[in-house]
């Protein structure tokens, strides 16, 4: 698969990952009900296993972008990568989710908006949008990280390996990802890859490499 074609995957898996947890939540405070400390692991667990398997892929791709062969310690990599980005993806999410919830739970439960109007107030939080800026985003880093680990692979044979930032270059593009777009790392105003910010779309090539 493409890495379009992973990334809508990455997009339709969170979206649903996230209304899932919104029907939870709601049935949850149907019964007056508070999602404890249980429920929100359980909510995270969820959300790792629809996103991990697609983020591998993704990986993978970035690295079969290079080189396109991948041996047992390459793949070794990414799931280690993977053992970390994982937790902390997850965790963010998750405490953006607590974080946003923690107010409106309060007026729910001393009587001071209703079920609907507490559900309308944090939709936000389960919705496409989120979704979509979150899997784009994770996408790119982890398409990244196969290209790092490919252009690893290469240098460690000792090939010269120029880093050539890519940058979509549509409506949606964003400014500093434009001033980079066709530039070689050295010429990158900072040494951070992409995503250079939440939505990032670019990636690197390395386009003189076999020269």
């Amino acid at each position: 698969m493409t890495r379009e074609e992973l990334e809508a995957r990455l997009v339709r898996k969170l979206s649903a990952a996230l209304a899932d947890q919104f029907r939870s939540l709601k049935e949850l405070l149907e019964t007056s009900t508070s999602p404890s400390d249980e429920w929100w692991r359980e909510q995270g667990q969820l959300l790792e296993e629809a996103l991990i398997p697609t983020l591998e892929e993704l990986a993978i791709a970035g690295h079969d972008a290079v080189i396109p062969a991948k041996a047992i310690p390459i793949l070794d990599a990414i799931r280690d990568w993977l053992l970390v980005r994982g937790v902390e993806l997850i965790r963010d999410l998750t405490d953006t989710s607590r974080a946003g919830l923690e107010g409106a739970l309060a007026d729910f439960f001393s009587g001071g908006v209703t079920l609907q109007e507490l559900t309308d107030s944090v939709s936000e939080f389960f919705g496409v949008d989120r979704a979509l800026r979150i899997a784009v985003t994770e996408a790119t880093r982890a398409y990244d990280l196969g290209d790092q680990l490919a252009s690893e692979e290469l240098r460690e044979l000792g090939l010269e390996v120029k880093d050539v930032w890519n940058a979509h270059m549509d409506s949606l593009v964003d400014e500093d990802c434009a001033e980079r777009d066709g530039l070689e790392s050295a010429d990158w105003p900072t040494p951070q890859r992409p995503p250079l910010h939440p939505n990032c779309r670019c990636w690197i090539t390395h386009p003189s490499m076999f020269l």
